[in-house]
């Protein structure tokens, strides 16, 4: 400032001499006053006319400081709200934003309106940190950045939920509380092996935070858990529970899912099959036998689909096996012998398929044997031994290509034994005795070439007994007495090799045969050397 004052005055001094000069020449006479300069050197003058006079400007003030009043958010938008400006040199606002510790600012927008003091951030996240700060600019193109301000970082996440206890109505149900936060997004059902959820696998997303309940199959089990996440991406856990149900029946606990086998053989249980059993749909085998059962079978017995196995054998049970027994499509092995069932065979039986193993002896069945038995194609063992059927042996046994064992034995059947019953060439045991066939052995069945059991006795036969029963001399058993037969090969008695001295295996007694003679010499040594011949 010093140095400009001193050049003013000098300015000044100048601007007085020139005016005196002036004043000497045009006021004072005609003659010029006479200037002394020193010889040889010329009177500098500066020229004033082109030379720009120096004033003090004062500085453009900067435009104020702008800050953030506020900044809210809800689920649709991020509102940021400034204060107005009160320069009279307004120009714009910008509005900045960076999140987090990131040094990276982005311009939202600029806005040349001294009113516009506020602005919604469509895409956002609160749960960082979003910071924001205003840019003031005049018309001197000065700018002013203001006091920057941050959003409150969403940090609740949503009302933990509570999973309620498994309910079961033929599936597994699974309910959960519902969650009321305004920014409810949605449910998550995971499920995994573990009870700490370790690799869980998401079952489903619910996005109706009203819908709490979901159902699921009753085949595994699995622990299970809900997880409710906000618009944020924020989650709760609730608890873990497991999706099962514990049943109590017949003095034990079996979960529902994983019980696929009960085995109560040889428990002296007492009383009637229990309906809490009725729950347990993965049961495949279920084993009462050998107890003190009474009543009969439960008709939830026949809709339990799954079963592949049931022995209800050596108990008091008694009525009829009901024709709802169709609905048994998986049954494999029925064994019900030994109690106190009445009426007949239904002729649903024949439905079953996959039945394999048949035993209903010891009891009181009546009536005639259901021809459709025939349909059982995997049936490999059949016994009906000691009940009340009458009527005829059905053919269509012989259709049983995989049958080995047959015993209609104590029976009241008649008639006479079915041709087609060698068509069953995997007969090994065949026990049609204490009953009343007549007629003849048929000579294919004598043939048969697994045979190893044959129990005719005390019925009508007659006839001639067939040689090949002698001639293979396989058989374990031959009971073939108190019947009518009239003759045989006599030479072929002692040829078989039977020891006929042991009529509970081999006899051929109290029949129409005339000087039947079986006492025959035994011994290895003899079967060698006869058989040598």
């Amino acid at each position: 400032m010093k140095i400009k004052y001193h050049r003013i005055e000098n300015y000044i001094k100048e601007v007085f001499f020139l005016f005196y000069i002036f004043l000497m020449i045009n006021c004072g006479g005609t003659t010029a006053p006479t200037i002394l300069v020193e010889p040889d050197k010329p009177i500098a003058i500066e020229p004033i006319i082109n030379k720009p006079m120096e004033v003090y400007i004062p500085p453009s003030k900067p435009p104020s400081s702008i800050s953030i009043k506020s900044i809210e958010y809800d689920l649709d938008k991020m509102l940021i709200i400034w204060n107005k400006s009160k320069d009279t040199n307004f120009v714009s606002y910008t509005l900045h934003q960076y999140q987090d510790l990131s040094e990276k600012t982005e311009i939202l927008k600029i806005f040349k309106n001294i009113s516009d003091t506020s602005f919604a951030l469509q895409t956002f996240n609160p749960t960082k940190r979003n910071t924001f700060y205003i840019v003031n600019e005049n018309t001197n193109g000065l700018k002013t950045e203001g006091e920057s301000k941050s959003n409150n970082i969403e940090i609740i996440k949503p009302i933990q939920p509570i999973l309620l206890e498994m309910e079961y109505s033929r599936d597994l149900f699974i309910k959960w509380i519902m969650n009321r936060d305004y920014d409810f997004d949605h449910y998550a059902i995971l499920r995994s092996k573990h009870a700490d959820m370790e690799n869980n696998v998401l079952v489903k997303k619910i996005f109706d935070k009203k819908d709490t309940s979901l159902v699921i199959p009753m085949d595994t089990v699995f622990h299970y858990q809900v997880k409710t996440r906000d618009k944020w991406g924020l989650e709760s856990s609730s608890n873990v529970v497991k999706g099962d149900i514990i049943v109590s029946a017949l003095g034990k606990k079996f979960s529902l899912i994983e019980t696929t086998v009960i085995d109560l053989s040889f428990k002296n249980i007492v009383g009637e099959i229990p309906n809490d059993l009725s729950i347990l749909t993965n049961l495949t085998t279920l084993k009462l036998n050998n107890n003190f059962l009474t009543g009969s079978i439960p008709d939830f017995i026949y809709k339990m689909k799954n079963l592949e196995f049931i022995n209800f054998s050596h108990n008091s049970l008694s009525g009829s096996i009901s024709p709802d027994i169709v609905f048994l499509e998986n049954l494999k092995e029925l064994w019900i012998a030994e109690n106190q069932f009445t009426g007949g065979l239904p002729i649903q039986i024949g439905q079953l398929k996959n039945l394999t193993y048949l035993n209903i002896s010891k009891n009181k069945f009546q009536g005639t044997i259901p021809e459709s038995i025939g349909n059982l194609n995997r049936l490999k063992y059949l016994n009906g031994w000691n009940n009340n059927f009458s009527g005829f042996l059905p053919s269509t046994i012989g259709a049983l290509e995989n049958l080995e064992f047959l015993s209609f034995g104590s029976n009241s059947l008649t008639g006479e034994i079915p041709l087609e019953l060698a068509n069953a060439k995997r007969l090994e045991s065949i026990g049609l005795f204490e009953n009343n066939f007549i007629g003849s052995i048929p000579h294919k069945l004598a043939e048969l070439p697994s045979l190893k059991y044959l129990g005719l006795f005390d019925n009508e036969l007659d006839g001639f007994i067939p040689d090949s029963l002698f001639k293979k001399g396989s058989l374990n058993y031959l009971k073939l007495d108190k019947n009518n037969f009239s003759d045989l090969d006599h030479d072929l008695i002692c040829k078989s090799g039977f020891n006929w001295d042991n009529n509970i295996f081999f006899d051929i007694s109290n029949n129409h045969i005339p000087k039947i003679n079986n006492k025959c010499p035994h011994g290895i040594i003899f079967h060698e050397i006869y058989n040598s011949y």
